[in-house]
């Protein structure tokens, strides 16, 4: 992490329940839920411009933001960043790395001054292993976070494709998908 002041504290139960209640994935999370969840968050503040995470680091924890917001990127092999979000309050991140056991697939920074709340992968996995139901209830809810990205991806890449005419792979799918060739006879490698 940047050298930048962190401070850390429990959260409160209240500000747990406006978080996952403005997060429509999360809002399905009620109150008892919220009660056993407080526990196990912790909050940790941000000055404008620190790393929460860098792309290839463990994966230790997953965040959600209470405030302020976050710029998510990759960077390529010539140090060009390359982002992928901005997420602000309710925003989540780093589940991937915590469902997965996978180190982090992208850089997380701070826009400004930014507050998240966050679970531990090892209280992730205690919950878990114990049948917590509210942290099944907010792996659901990762699930269809994940789900939307993955729609919005999807549709990103057929924006790129579709657009990319000129590109003989593109035409021969188009080829395949209208019924205008077999699909074993083109080489679309």
């Amino acid at each position: 992490m940047a050298s930048h002041k962190i401070t850390e504290e429990t959260p409160t139960i209240e500000e747990c329940r406006r978080v996952f209640s403005t997060n429509s994935f999360l809002a399905e999370i009620n109150d008892s839920d919220i009660q056993t969840l407080t526990p196990l968050l912790r909050a940790r503040n941000f000055v404008a411009g620190t790393i929460i995470f860098f792309e290839e680091d463990p994966a230790d924890a997953v965040y959600l933001i209470s405030s302020g917001a976050v710029e998510v990127f990759k960077s390529d092999e010539r140090g060009k960043k390359l982002p992928l979000a901005i997420l602000r309050d309710s925003g989540l991140l780093g589940e991937i790395g915590l469902l997965n056991n996978v180190p982090r697939t992208a850089t997380a920074r701070t826009l400004n001054a930014t507050r998240v709340l966050y679970l531990t992968t090892t209280d992730f996995s205690h919950a878990l292993h114990n049948g917590t139901v509210p942290v099944y209830r907010m792996v659901l809810a990762f699930a269809r976070i994940l789900a939307q990205r993955l729609s919005a991806a999807d549709e990103k890449l057929f924006e790129l494709f579709h657009n990319n005419t000129r590109d003989p792979k593109f035409e021969q799918l188009e080829m395949i998908h209208a019924g205008k060739a077999d699909p074993s006879k083109i080489n679309i490698r």
